[in-house]
């Protein structure tokens, strides 16, 4: 981009336009020491999936148990997903995305240790996208 060219994007019309999340995703998903084509598609792919989390989060808040369901809490606080026995119990599909969740908590690890952000961003968006928004 160049200013003298005119083709500078201003990065508060941006933010107007697309939110900035989508705009900070979007440049967190760009490859160290390669430029990066901010393009009007990757913004809006980019704000479609900040706007599927938003909204899947919301989902879940609005599902869980009132603070005064103390039994409730219990039994959700009763889950760990950390071992194959507590994953046993819980339906195939359910078993499934929490397989998936450790391949990618192994892979964003793996990406962070090696200062791979822009992987990291990529690995999330396909987990998310592809696999727990989509089930």
């Amino acid at each position: 981009m160049s200013k003298t060219l005119g083709n500078v994007i201003d990065p508060i019309d941006t933010i107007k336009d697309f939110g900035t999340d989508a705009l900070r995703f979007t440049l967190a998903l760009g490859t160290p020491g390669q430029d990066l084509n901010l393009s009007t598609e990757r913004l809006t792919a980019n704000k479609a999936f900040t706007n599927k989390l938003w909204n899947a989060g919301n989902f879940l808040l609005q599902n869980l148990p009132t603070q005064n369901d103390a039994s409730a809490w219990k039994n959700i606080l009763a889950y760990k997903f950390d071992s194959e026995e507590s994953l046993i119990g819980i339906p195939l599909p359910e078993r499934w995305v929490v397989s998936k969740l450790h391949l990618l908590i192994d892979m964003t690890t793996a990406s962070y240790d090696k200062f791979f952000f822009g992987d990291v961003g990529r690995e999330t968006y396909d987990f998310f996208w592809g696999d727990f928004a989509d089930w």
